[in-house]
C-alpha cells in the first residue's frame, strides 16, 4: 500500500484506513503506520490524509506513536500551527486522547508557549479543551491559573468560554471552585456570559461551584440583570435554572434565588470538535 500517496485521495484514504482495520495484529499495522514516517507534519494537515494518521493514533499501541509525536515537535512552532490548523487539530487531539501522558509532555509544554491565543482560536480550543481533560494534574493546574488569570478576556470570548467549561469540569475541585470564583470577582462577568450561546454554559457551571457569601454574590448579580437575561434565551435558560432559597414557596422566575447548579453538558455539545469519521469523508 503506497500510504502517503494514497492519502492525497479519498478513495485512498478510505482504503488506507480499511488496511489498518482489516491489518492482522499489531506489526502488521505498525509496518502500514511507518510509510508515514518523515511525512506526519503534512500528511496531518491534508483535508483526506488527517483522517490516516488519526486511525493510526487509534489502533496503535502508544509506543508505536512516538515518531508521529517526535516529528510534531522537532521543529519548533510547528504544534503550535497543528494545533491552529482545521485538520492538524484532530491530529493532535487523538495524540492527547490515546498516548501515554509522559509521551506527549512535550507537546503540551509547546502549546503552553501560545496558550492564550490557542484557547481563543477557533482549532485551537478544541486543543486545549482536550489538555484539560486528558492532560496531568500539573498541567491541568497550568491551563486553570491561565484561565484565572484572564478570566475577563476568556469570559467575552466564544472560544474560550468552550475551555472554561472544561476548566470548571476537570481538574481537582478545588481549583475549579477558584476558576469560578475569578469569573464572579469580574464585575458583571457571570451575567454577560449568560446571555450568550457559549457563555451560559460556563455560568451554569461556574455557580455549582460556589457557595454561602460568594453564591449570594453571584445570585444578587443574576437578578439584578434580569430584564437583560430574559432578552435572549440563553439569559432565560440560566433564570429557569435558579431557585428559591428563601422559603419552601417557589417564587417567580425573575425571583428566584441561588443558582440551582444544573448540568451543562447539553450545551457543552455544541462546542465540541467537529465530528471525525474514518471511513465517511
Amino acid at each position: 500500500v503506497e500510504v502517503v500517496a494514497k492519502s492525497r485521495l479519498a478513495n485512498g484514504c478510505r482504503e488506507v484506513q480499511g488496511a489498518l482495520e482489516q491489518a492482522v495484529g499489531d506489526n502488521e499495522r505498525e509496518v502500514l503506520a511507518a510509510e508515514l514516517r518523515g511525512r506526519i507534519a503534512e500528511v496531518s494537515l491534508c483535508p483526506y490524509g488527517n483522517f490516516i494518521v488519526q486511525k493510526s493514533i487509534a489502533m496503535l499501541r502508544p509506543p508505536a506513536v512516538q515518531f508521529m509525536i517526535d516529528e510534531l515537535t522537532q521543529v519548533p512552532g510547528n504544534a503550535i500551527k497543528t494545533a491552529k490548523h482545521k485538520f492538524g487539530c484532530r491530529v493532535l487531539q487523538r495524540l492527547l486522547e490515546y498516548c501515554r501522558p509522559d509521551q506527549v509532555t512535550d507537546l503540551v509544554t509547546e502549546l503552553f508557549e501560545d496558550a492564550f491565543a490557542l484557547c481563543r482560536h477557533r482549532y485551537g480550543t478544541y486543543v486545549m479543551q482536550h489538555v484539560l481533560e486528558y492532560g496531568t494534574p500539573p498541567q491541568q493546574l497550568h491551563l486553570n491559573a491561565l484561565l484565572r488569570s484572564h478570566a475577563a478576556a476568556f469570559g467575552a470570548d466564544p472560544k474560550a468560554c468552550a475551555v472554561l467549561v472544561k476548566g470548571l469540569a476537570c481538574g481537582e475541585p478545588q481549583d475549579q471552585a477558584s476558576l469560578a470564583l475569578a469569573l464572579l470577582s469580574v464585575p458583571g462577568l457571570l451575567s454577560r456570559m449568560s446571555r450568550t450561546r457559549y457563555g451560559h454554559p460556563a455560568s451554569k457551571l461556574a455557580m455549582t461551584h460556589l457557595s454561602g457569601p460568594d453564591l449570594e454574590a453571584a445570585d444578587r448579580q443574576f437578578l439584578a440583570d434580569g430584564p437583560k437575561l430574559r432578552q435572549t434565551r440563553y439569559g432565560r435558560s440560566v433564570l429557569a435554572a435558579l431557585k428559591c432559597s428563601q422559603s419552601d414557596a417557589a417564587l417567580p422566575l425573575e425571583e428566584t434565588g441561588p443558582f440551582g447548579g444544573l448540568s451543562a453538558d447539553a450545551e457543552e455539545n455544541e462546542m465540541r470538535s467537529p465530528h471525525w469519521t474514518f471511513l465517511s469523508l
